[in-house]
């Protein structure tokens, strides 16, 4: 099985409603396109923009396409620059904070897939990231994850 989906028809649309500022995503691999496993898609962030503090019932792997955007965890912030990818475990608390100017772009893939909308909940959201101290990121360092 193959997919394939043509940058000119990516739409992203505004994600996350009520818990996200600036925020909007793309699915471009998911079960509307016979994907049973796994969840890709494109998402943006703009300045100003933000992601509340939430945690899933999936892991999260990030690729960092363009921008500046700052990954939030454990209360410390680490910005991301172009080539940045990682891994967010499942049920660890995570936000994004946009860049100081511009749009931040990235590719996320969730495994397992994410539920559809009207399903059984699998994101929960904490509320706006609160004092988040900056830090460079550390590989050696385990809060780093």
């Amino acid at each position: 099985m193959h997919h394939v989906l043509p940058a000119k028809d990516i739409r992203l649309k505004p994600a996350y409603p009520g818990h996200a500022k600036s925020f909007s995503r793309c699915p471009v691999v998911d079960a509307a396109a016979g994907s049973v496993h796994m969840g890709v898609g494109l998402c943006a962030l703009k300045a100003g923009g933000r992601i509340d503090t939430h945690l899933h019932s999936f892991e999260e792997s990030v690729y960092v396409l363009e921008g500046n955007p700052t990954l939030v965890l454990d209360g410390r912030g680490y910005p991301l620059a172009p080539g940045a990818c990682g891994l967010i475990p499942v049920g660890v608390q995570h936000a994004w904070l946009g860049p100081a100017r511009g749009t931040a772009r990235w590719i996320d893939m969730m495994a397992p897939q994410p539920r559809p909308e009207g399903g059984e909940e699998d994101t929960y959201f904490l509320g706006p990231p609160s004092k988040v101290e900056m830090a460079d990121l550390d590989i050696r360092d385990p809060r780093s994850r």
